[in-house]
């Protein structure tokens, strides 16, 4: 199979899926842009660079300013900031989840049939990491 130098084997087992983003933490930031606007971002603190940049958004330029449009450029900051602890969170689970069903196989002849979360993780999982 010919994968990019970004990508990753779309089969490819959770534990050889390999996070190649800009490492954590990071950390939810505001600061002047250079319009002279506030900007809402998300700083790696690895290399204190900025890593994404959230703008208020609105169908107009009076609802762009609004403390809703505000609110929400901040709400997207801190879940972009989230995003490598969540990342590490998912797969630490994914591993336990398929760790339980290992043993409960071995154990008990018990089988789980994956009727979605797990796939849903695994999929999550693989997007973030390129291998979707």
């Amino acid at each position: 199979t010919t994968m990019s130098e970004n990508s990753q084997a779309v089969g490819a087992p959770v534990e050889a899926l390999v996070m190649q983003h800009t490492p954590g933490p990071w950390r939810a930031a505001r600061e002047k842009n250079v319009r002279d606007d506030m900007c809402n971002g998300v700083i790696a603190e690895c290399n204190d660079l900025w890593v994404a940049a959230c703008y208020r958004s609105g169908t107009t330029a009076a609802n762009e300013r609004s403390a809703e449009a505000e609110a929400e450029a901040e709400a997207n900051a801190r879940l972009i900031a989230a995003a490598p602890d969540l990342l590490n969170a998912l797969r630490s689970l994914l591993r336990h989840a398929e760790r339980m069903q290992e043993v409960m196989d071995e154990e008990c002849g018990i089988r789980f049939r994956d009727d979605g979360p797990m796939s849903m993780a695994r999929d999550a999982l693989r997007l973030a990491v390129g291998a979707a």
